[in-house]
């Protein structure tokens, strides 16, 4: 065994194979569930934007959002990836890899003797337990890409460093892409900071002069400081911001510096070292948990396989590594510390300009305010496994268990969202089939609050917008989306008084009263199909008492059976709304029938499920059918589902009885009729 080892640790890869493990690290971390993947939380602005109006309807959209040049992204892109998610999702994978590339090359003019830990830093990079967002690949699009040119623009910079006969043209082009990624969005902003450093890290290679190098890189920095300042000059004095985004992104650091130094300058140290620790420690807190080893099925089986079998890879390809001196080697490691912090600190400048923090933000949500801080995160820690860890081989084995552990996690991250998709094009799909068309001005109001994982209110009102596009124009919001109890909870008097409410995100505004309202409730996760509830449904005990409440309300009228506009077409390669065989299609199809009192089309998807064998899970999915057997004279079937409802969902009998009260009032009286009615009270006692 030894002597196979010897054997590999002399092994020397080309150069190519770092690339190469950097697109296979990538791909296996994000990219095994990608084709089961839509579009989550602010992807949805994005995507209604482009499907209402194209990326000129989203440039206004950005430019409300302070960011006027930023469509260039979607430009470029939109017209070749349309409305697929799959095709964003591979897209921004592509860009993330990318960045990663970019930024190893970089790293190889920085340090060209030391390759092993430059290629350490990229495959850290490119898997940094950091950034959960990758899912999200519309509206990170836009991340990505700046980040890339950001990355570009250091590179070029450093190659014209390299390249004296190209200095003057490659020069051009940094900084060309520096002011590209400045105006197109701020986040990478305060990573420019760490520029200068870079830069003497180059001109010391060649030439050990401190002071002189210094000097140098200073002079060298100066126009890139200069696009620096132009854009925060422009960012903050010259560009109209709409009220409500200019309070959010107000830089108050600098009042607060100027009003209060010493408290200012406390709080932004205190805040540093709390986001430095986040990024640089704390995210590795879910990466170790236990739980992420578990092969209680399959799929966390293959993801503890792959694991293993990358873990074992990256350590024959990383065993190798050139002979350096002693001063060398702390050489690096000092110079690592210095340029990963620089990085590290520098990165979450523009969120503490504005009073935002990863601590205090949103967990889910905040990663993103770090994501210029990664490269610096990922030099810290390789410096210091390079320093504290003397022996090569146990160094290795902890950066490839760090490595396979936070490519199980994203593969874990991916498969939460995969199910948080899933749930959400169910939602859709069946909304659709219940409602093919909804009047403009409606509400739709969830009894069971937030229903998405990765979403919210406000995003799914625009998915919403998005399924039914023809509607919305000018800015108005044709729907809106609401929780019950989030929004109502406390003013439900209110709402049931019929007293107008609106809501609105971004440059959408709604506005529409409590009887023009959906109330719904979605719960797939017990056995149901989404429910548009109707007044009646007052009596459903299975509902929450708030909920029967306000079900009065529910205005299911609302719903039309087609679109008064001929041209109207669900946007194609975002939702599935034909047929699917399943038994969710026949109930929502029976509802609506029943709300058109079409009876015989009720019982003739009934009929089509008994062929189909699916049957609902739940006593409520009956109600359709009992009514319209009962309409229809049929009461031995009427029966036989009723029977069936009140012995599967307990509390059944309120509504059950309205049924037959109403319909027994209204039909004739006949033998079977009797019969059936008398075995009805025989098995429910209705008040």
């Amino acid at each position: 065994m030894k002597k196979i080892h010897n054997s590999l640790s002399h092994i020397v890869f080309p150069a190519w194979t770092v690339p190469a493990a950097i697109f296979l690290l990538g791909a296996l971390s994000y990219g095994l569930v990608l084709s089961r993947l839509g579009y989550f939380q602010d992807d949805w602005h994005h995507i209604y934007a482009l499907a209402s109006g194209g990326t000129q309807s989203l440039q206004e959209l950005l430019l409300h959002d302070t960011r006027p040049f930023a469509v260039w992204p979607y430009r470029l892109l939109f017209p070749i990836l349309g409305f697929n998610p799959a095709a964003w999702q591979v897209s921004t994978l592509l860009l993330h890899i990318s960045t990663v590339l970019v930024f190893w090359l970089l790293l190889r003019l920085i340090w060209p003797d030391h390759a092993r830990q430059t290629a350490w830093i990229s495959l850290l990079l490119v898997i940094y337990p950091l950034y959960n967002l990758q899912p999200l690949s519309v509206a990170y699009t836009l991340h990505w890409a700046s980040y890339l040119v950001f990355a570009a623009s250091l590179y070029l910079m450093a190659l014209a460093l390299r390249k004296p006969p190209l200095k003057n043209l490659l020069t051009a082009g940094s900084l060309l892409l520096c002011a590209l990624h400045l105006f197109t969005i701020e986040y990478f902003s305060g990573a420019e900071l760490a520029r200068p450093v870079i830069l003497y890290l180059l001109l010391a290679a060649h030439e050990d002069r401190r002071g002189y190098n210094i000097k140098k890189a200073v002079k060298i920095w100066l126009p890139y400081a200069a696009v620096l300042a132009g854009f925060i000059i422009w960012r903050q004095y010259l560009i109209e911001i709409p009220e409500d985004i200019a309070l959010r992104n107000d830089p108050i650091l600098f009042s607060q510096l100027l009003s209060n130094p010493a408290a200012a300058l406390g709080k932004l140290l205190l805040g540093a070292l709390q986001d430095s620790l986040i990024i640089l420690f704390t995210v590795w807190y879910p990466v170790l948990q236990p739980e992420i080893l578990s092969i209680a099925d399959s799929a966390t089986g293959l993801m503890l396989a792959m694991m293993t079998v990358t873990g074992a890879c990256a350590y024959f390809f990383l065993t190798h590594s050139p002979a350096l001196d002693t001063e060398s080697k702390i050489a690096w490691r000092r110079q690592a510390l210095g340029l990963g912090l620089a990085v590290l600190l520098t990165g979450p400048i523009p969120a503490w300009a504005v009073g935002q923090q990863l601590m205090i933000r949103n967990p889910l949500w905040s990663s993103r305010l770090g994501m210029a801080s990664m490269l610096g995160a990922a030099i810290l820690i390789v410096a210091l496994l390079e320093t504290l860890i003397e022996n090569l081989r146990y160094r290795t084995i902890i950066f490839v268990i760090l490595v396979s552990l936070a490519l199980g996690w994203h593969i874990n991250n991916g498969n939460q969202f995969r199910w948080a998709w899933t749930k959400q094009s169910r939602f859709y799909q069946q909304l659709y089939w219940r409602a093919p068309f909804i009047k403009p001005g409606t509400s739709i109001i969830s009894a069971d609050d937030e229903l998405f994982e990765y979403m919210g209110y406000y995003p799914t009102s625009f998915a919403l917008n998005t399924l039914y596009l023809n509607a919305g124009k000018d800015g108005v919001m044709r729907y809106w989306f609401f929780g019950l109890n989030k929004h109502f909870g406390s003013t439900l008097h209110k709402f049931l008084a019929n007293e107008p409410i609106s809501g609105g995100k971004l440059s959408g505004e709604f506005y529409g009263e409590p009887a023009n309202s959906l109330l719904i409730s979605f719960q797939p996760e017990n056995n149901q199909c989404l429910w548009v509830l109707r007044p009646e449904d007052a009596l459903l005990r299975v509902l929450a008492d708030n909920t029967r409440e306000a079900a009065p309300l529910s205005n299911p009228g609302r719903i039309l059976q087609a679109s008064p506009d001929s041209s109207y077409q669900t946007p194609h390669g975002i939702f599935q709304t034909e047929p699917d065989g399943s038994w969710c299609y026949t109930y929502q199809k029976a509802d609506l029938a029943r709300q058109y009192s079409s009876w015989e089309q009720v019982a003739r998807l009934w009929d089509q499920a008994l062929k189909l064998d699916i049957r609902p899970k739940n006593g409520v999915e009956f109600l359709p059918f009992i009514e319209a057997f009962a309409r229809l004279q049929d009461w031995e079937a009427a029966f036989d589902l009723t029977r069936q409802a009140n012995r599967l969902t307990p509390g059944m009998a309120p509504a059950l009885c309205a049924i037959w009260t109403e319909v027994g009032g209204l039909s004739p009286a006949s033998p079977t009729k009797d019969t059936a009615v008398t075995e009805f009270h025989d098995l429910i006692d209705c008040p």
